[in-house]
C-alpha cells in the first residue's frame, strides 16, 4: 500500500552536542529526520483550513435547483420530513446517528468523567439503557490520554460485571504522552483500522489540542479538524472535557461552561453538552446536566446520579426537579 503522508519528527536532543558544532549537528539531523508515521485507509487528514471547510460543507447543494429556490407551504414541508429516513439516535435525545458530530461530556477535575464516560461505552457497545435513555447497540473505541492502567483495570473489571458480555464491540487502549500532533495522527490511524466502529470516546481531549486548550481559536482548530476525519471515518464522538473554575472550592454551575477559559470552544461547536458535578457536595451524589442539545425533541432533564465506589456503578436518584415537583403535587392534594 501506498505511504500517504510522511511525518517530519524532531530527533531527541544529543547530550554533550552544546559545544562547537553541536548546533550545526543538530541542525542536520533535523532537516533529515523524516520518520513515515503509519497508513491511513481513508486519506490524508492534515488538512488547510480551506480544505477542512470544503470538506465540512456536504449539506448545501454546489448549485441551487430550480425547486431549491421556493419556499414550500407548511403542509407540503410536513410531507417533505415525513418522507425523510431519519438515522435513529445512537442515545435517545442525546447524541444522533451523524458521522462527524460529537458530544461532550464536561466537570472538573477528578469528579468521575472517566467513570461516566465509561459506563457509557458499556452501555453502548452491549445496548443498555444510559440513565433512562435507549442506546443503540454500536462498535465504540476508548481511547484515553491520561490515567494509570491499574486504576483502569481495576474500574473495568467492576464495571463489566454490571453488563452483558460485549464481546468484540468495544476496543480500549491508553495512548502514551507525547506531542499533541503525534498523540492525533496516532488517535486517528488506530481509529481507521476498525472499519467496524460508530462511535470513538476521547478521554484526556485537551492533550490532542496543538496549541493552547484554554485558547478558544486553538480549541477550534481541533474541532474543526477533528470533525473532518470522523466524517471520513463514519464515526460520532464523545469529547470527555476538563472544566475547573479559577476558585476550586466553587462548585460548577451549567452554564459555566460558556464562560470557562478551556470548554467554550468546545461547547460551542458541540451537538450535546452534559457536564457532571457534586450534589451538595457529597461524595456519593452527583447531578448530570444536559446544558445544551441541538438533536433532542424531547426535554431532558437532570439525572441525579447515586456512586456505589465497591462496585463502580451508578443509580438513579431522584433530582431537585422531580423532588419539587412531587413535593408541589402532595400539597396540592
Amino acid at each position: 500500500m501506498k505511504m500517504l503522508f510522511e511525518k517530519k519528527v524532531n530527533p531527541p536532543h544529543v547530550i554533550g552536542e552544546t559545544g562547537s558544532g553541536g548546533k550545526e549537528k543538530l541542525a542536520m539531523k533535523k532537516k533529515n529526520h523524516t520518520q513515515p508515521l503509519s497508513k491511513f485507509t481513508k486519506g490524508q487528514y492534515r488538512r488547510s483550513d480551506s480544505e477542512l471547510l470544503k470538506l465540512l460543507d456536504t449539506t448545501y447543494p454546489k448549485s441551487p435547483t430550480e425547486d431549491s429556490l421556493t419556499i414550500p407551504t407548511i403542509g407540503d414541508w410536513k410531507t417533505n420530513i415525513k418522507s425523510q429516513k431519519l438515522k435513529p439516535f445512537i442515545v435517545d435525545q442525546l447524541m444522533s446517528g451523524q458521522a462527524g458530530e460529537y458530544l461532550m461530556l464536561s466537570g472538573r477535575t477528578g469528579i468521575g468523567k472517566t467513570n461516566v464516560a465509561l459506563w457509557l461505552a458499556y452501555c453502548i457497545s452491549t445496548g443498555h439503557e444510559f440513565f433512562g435513555h435507549t442506546c443503540k447497540q454500536l462498535d465504540v473505541a476508548y481511547l484515553s490520554f491520561e490515567g494509570a492502567k491499574s486504576n483502569y483495570e481495576n474500574r473495568i473489571k467492576k464495571i463489566e460485571k454490571q453488563f452483558s458480555p460485549v464481546e468484540d464491540r468495544l476496543h480500549f487502549d491508553i495512548i502514551s504522552p507525547n506531542d499533541p500532533r503525534v498523540l492525533y495522527d496516532e488517535s486517528m490511524v488506530k481509529l481507521s483500522k476498525l472499519s467496524k466502529c460508530k462511535v470513538v470516546i476521547l478521554d484526556g481531549s485537551y492533550k490532542l489540542v496543538n496549541g493552547d486548550p484554554s485558547k478558544t481559536i486553538d480549541t477550534k482548530r481541533f474541532i474543526l479538524q477533528l470533525k473532518a476525519n470522523l466524517t471520513e471515518l463514519g464515526m460520532y464522538c464523545i469529547l470527555i472535557v476538563q472544566v475547573n473554575k479559577p476558585n476550586k472550592a466553587s462548585l460548577l454551575q451549567p452554564q459555566d461552561i460558556y464562560s470557562i477559559a478551556g470548554s467554550a470552544g468546545f461547547a460551542n461547536d458541540c451537538e450535546t453538552a452534559l457536564m457532571l458535578e457534586n450534589k451538595h457536595r457529597s461524595k456519593v451524589r452527583y447531578g448530570l446536566h444536559c446544558v445544551k442539545s441541538r438533536i433532542a425533541v424531547e426535554e431532558v432533564r437532570s439525572k441525579e446520579l447515586l456512586w456505589n465506589y465497591e462496585t463502580c456503578s451508578y443509580t438513579l436518584g431522584v433530582n431537585d426537579e422531580d423532588a419539587k415537583s412531587f413535593g408541589d403535587s402532595l400539597a396540592i392534594s
